[in-house]
């Protein structure tokens, strides 16, 4: 009989509801798996990839897990994600607009998942490219610029990271995302939901606070 993380891990990897969904994956529950259930959901992981559908749960799993087995799998869905995202550009237009942010965050969890593999050296670049890009439907921040500013933690002092984020708080721009972005790493934390996150918001709202006071 399954274990309560195993049954967790797939009810939250796979969605079947909006609830579901919504709740994203059980990272606890899929981190606590060992011995046959953490095969079996390596299984379940790899045939996930390809067939995400509007959950990119499996893409997340195999880079929490840092499953090297997913590594080749997961450049290629990285080409075909971006050949899909032109094609429906070319030929379904508005209906494109609708589908835009799941094609930046299916590429965003695909470069963060291989920079857990293997260090993938274009991951906080294409991460980054992809913040920038324009919302189609939500004025920033949206939902998809939050999390993909959090999956930068991961980075840690990486020059080109620190930069960016540096630079979003000088131009007022995502301030706080890329100031919790900051303070996450700077606390020497690598995941970008973590066990600090509460303390983390305390620090940077008081931050924010003390310089809204020095600007008024």
């Amino acid at each position: 009989m399954p274990s309560k993380d195993f049954e967790d891990f797939v009810r939250t990897c796979f969605p079947k509801t909006f609830g579901e969904w919504h709740d994203g994956l059980d990272i606890a529950a899929l981190l606590r798996l060992v011995g046959e259930e953490f095969k079996e959901a390596e299984k379940l992981i790899l045939s996930g990839i390809p067939k995400s559908g509007h959950s990119n749960n499996s893409i997340e799993a195999a880079g929490y897990l840092r499953l090297q087995s997913a590594g080749e799998l997961l450049k290629k869905e990285l080409k075909r994600t971006k050949v899909k995202r032109w094609l429906e550009i070319i030929f379904l237009n508005l209906l494109f607009i609708f589908r835009h942010e799941y094609f930046q965050e299916r590429i965003v969890k695909i470069a963060w998942a291989l920079y857990q593999i293997d260090k993938y050296p274009d991951a906080s670049r294409l991460i980054i490219a992809e913040i920038e890009k324009p919302s189609l439907t939500n004025p920033p921040p949206s939902f998809f610029q939050m999390y993909a500013l959090r999956t930068l933690i991961s980075f840690g002092n990486n020059l080109e990271v620190i930069a960016y984020l540096k630079k979003n708080v000088q131009h007022g721009r995502l301030v706080f995302e890329s100031m919790y972005a900051l303070a996450s790493i700077e606390a020497g934390q690598n995941l970008p939901f973590h066990e600090k996150d509460s303390e983390i918001s305390q620090i940077v709202q008081k931050q924010l606070a003390t310089a809204n006071k020095t600007w008024e």
